[in-house]
């Protein structure tokens, strides 16, 4: 078992069938090494950085044995960045590439949920939420692209939150809080201020509770100096996993409550 459960490379025990996505699945013959040719090749070179041309073409039953074999070298962190790879890769892998991922990223979690692993695929990255609750909700943030600015720092918080074998917590924080001042620039109009003067100008466009606006600022000033420039919590020494994952699903919510208010208010969004 690994520090974060799941299985190590070589406790691997299968669980990709004919709908998993997987390279080859469903196929025979000469289309099944046709596929596992192409597979192994963009995995050597790019994952395993093994030279293609050592590589055993020949038959599908040589082609299988040695991707097990590398796979049952793999330390756990390892199984894990092989799967991330497959799951933001599958282009180079097969065609069609998005019901494919969308099959792979549905039997990776239904196996890392089984072997209660702590991590989950989220928008191809995995990381360390496994509650689906919380994993909706960064869902949500990650699937409104005309909100990009807003969609790649939760991105980022993510990749650094599950980032092997550990986690970048402090800027995954940073670019969580920066995910909601960003969301408040774009309803405000307010490009250049900061989020407490984008909450003011935001309250003139929708309506925003004066508790809650108090608590987004809290949380501003936490990850914040009184600029908003400097971030203090790079002093502090105790800040972690649970912190980070705290921000990421909390400013998450936060987005998304932001674009419903303002969709009801029927604000252009840009």
């Amino acid at each position: 078992m690994s520090p974060c459960g799941g299985v190590s490379g070589g406790q691997y025990g299968g669980g990709f069938g004919a709908d998993s996505g997987f390279a080859g699945s469903g196929l025979s013959g000469v289309y099944a090494e046709m596929a596992w040719r192409t597979f192994l090749k963009v995995l050597a070179s790019d994952f395993f950085k093994f030279p293609v041309d050592e590589l055993p073409l020949n038959q599908l039953g040589t082609m299988r044995g040695w991707l097990k074999d590398r796979f049952g070298e793999l330390p756990w962190d390892g199984v894990y960045d092989l799967a991330e790879f497959l799951l933001l890769n599958i282009s180079q892998i097969s065609s069609g590439a998005s019901k494919q991922q969308e099959a792979l990223v549905k039997n990776l979690n239904l196996i890392l949920e089984r072997e209660m692993s702590a991590y989950r695929s989220i928008g191809g990255i995995l990381t360390s939420i496994c509650d689906g609750v919380e994993v909706e909700e960064i869902e949500k943030a990650l699937a409104e692209n005309s909100w990009n600015g807003v969609r790649s720092h939760i991105q980022a918080a993510v990749e650094m939150l599950g980032k092997r074998p550990v986690g970048d917590f402090r800027n995954s924080i940073k670019e969580s809080i920066s995910a909601v001042e960003s969301a408040c620039k774009v309803i405000s109009g307010e490009e250049n201020a900061d989020l407490n003067r984008t909450l003011r100008k935001l309250e003139e466009k929708i309506k925003l509770h004066g508790a809650l606006k108090q608590a987004i600022e809290k949380l501003y000033a936490w990850t914040s100096d009184e600029k908003g420039i400097r971030h203090a919590l790079l002093d502090e020494p105790d800040v972690g996993e649970s912190e980070a994952r705290f921000m990421v699903v909390a400013c998450s919510s936060i987005v998304n409550f932001l674009r419903v208010k303002a969709e009801q208010a029927e604000t252009a969004i840009v």
